[in-house]
Order: C-alpha cells, then sequence, then structure tokens
C-alpha cells in the first residue's frame, strides 16, 4: 500500500497544483483497494445555480474523455443529470465495495468574497443541504463549487450567470482529470513493475 501525504481540506484560491497534489492524495489514500473510480456529479441544469455538477460531468465526458480509461465511471451530465428525484436511485446502481465515490456538487456560501471557491475535503456531500431537503450523504471525496447566498435566494438573484457556473465547471473538470489521470499512470507503472519483478523471480 502505498503512502501519500494528505492535506485536509484546499480552496481554489490556494493554487492549481495544490488543489491537483490535494484530489491525488485524496483518491491515493481512500482507494483503499477499491478497483473502480465512480464520479458523480450531482445538480440539474434546469436551474443556473445547480448546473454545476453536471457541467463538470458533460465536460469530462466530453472534452476529457475521462470515461474512456478503464475503471473510471462518470455519472451525471447536462444530458442525463443526477438529482433530488433520482439520487437514491442512481446510487443503487454503484458497488460500493469496489468503487472509489467522488462526489460534485454547487453548495451555498453566506461570503460574497467566497462566490466560485472550488472546495475538496474528505468525507461524504450532503446534496440539497441548502434547500433544506434530505438526500443520502454520498462520496469519499467531495468537490463543492461554492455560490453566494444572495445570488440563489436574495435581491442580487438576478447577478448570478452561466459564466460563472462555466468557469468553476473548467476548473474542476481540470482538476480531476490531472488527478485521477495521474493516478491511474502510477497504478499502472506499479502494477507492470510487480508483474516484472514477479516474472524475473520464477525465472
Amino acid at each position: 500500500m502505498l503512502f501519500f501525504l494528505v492535506l485536509r481540506k484546499i480552496k481554489s484560491t490556494e493554487g492549481v497544483i495544490k488543489i491537483e497534489e490535494m484530489l491525488f492524495n485524496l483518491i491515493a489514500q481512500k482507494i483503499n483497494g477499491k478497483d473502480k473510480i465512480v464520479i458523480l456529479c450531482i445538480g440539474t441544469d434546469k436551474v443556473i445555480f445547480d448546473s454545476y455538477g453536471p457541467f463538470v460531468g458533460y465536460l469530462l465526458k466530453n472534452v476529457y474523455r475521462l470515461q474512456d480509461k478503464e475503471n473510471v465511471v462518470i455519472m451525471g451530465d447536462l444530458k442525463e443529470s443526477i438529482h433530488a428525484l433520482n439520487l437514491a436511485k442512481k446510487l443503487e446502481e454503484i458497488d460500493k465495495d469496489r468503487s472509489l465515490i467522488i462526489a460534485i456538487d454547487a453548495a451555498v456560501t453566506y461570503s460574497k468574497g467566497q462566490h466560485k471557491e472550488i472546495i475538496i475535503g474528505e468525507g461524504p456531500i450532503e446534496p440539497g443541504n441548502a434547500a433544506g431537503k434530505k438526500l443520502p450523504r454520498v462520496g469519499d471525496v467531495n468537490i463543492k463549487g461554492l455560490i453566494f447566498n444572495g445570488y440563489i435566494f436574495g435581491e442580487e438573484e438576478i447577478s448570478i450567470r452561466i459564466g460563472d457556473i462555466a468557469d468553476m465547471a473548467e476548473r474542476t473538470a481540470e482538476y480531476i482529470n490531472n488527478a485521477v489521470q495521474k493516478y491511474l499512470e502510477i497504478e499502472s507503472h506499479i502494477l507492470k513493475t510487480a508483474r516484472f519483478q514477479k516474472k524475473t523471480v520464477s525465472i
């Protein structure tokens, strides 16, 4: 088992490299013998502020084509969203004993200065919490795109722009792609080395 230094929480304002390292470290720590990475993008494109997760899923599938990698599954995008009405059913499709789940969702912040920040942490996310919905907690790793409360429920609601959501989604998709690709490359190298050593010993 590999050991990696894990930072517990990091914000997008602290630099791209640190965010990717954080995500890579969390994947390496939490994978714990599991053989599949499930990227669960929660939200719906029917509401601008809730389209962050589906937008990330769309980019991972259509720009980075991350789902083409063996043992990587992306659930939720702009065509087939995962939301309050179907989340529980979708979770039943995941083999949780064999899957590391990275859960992605929009989250509300009450600080205008935190608008568009991306937070990465370990443990489950609570979808629908800001709207008072009781939905299943999900995720070994969570990624939240922060949206200022006043842009959703307050007088400044008209200030929220699809461009803000797209910007967060583009950054998030890049972080995920780079971290997952790095992990898969290292894992592949380790497996190849182990096979070579086993073959050498048998000879």
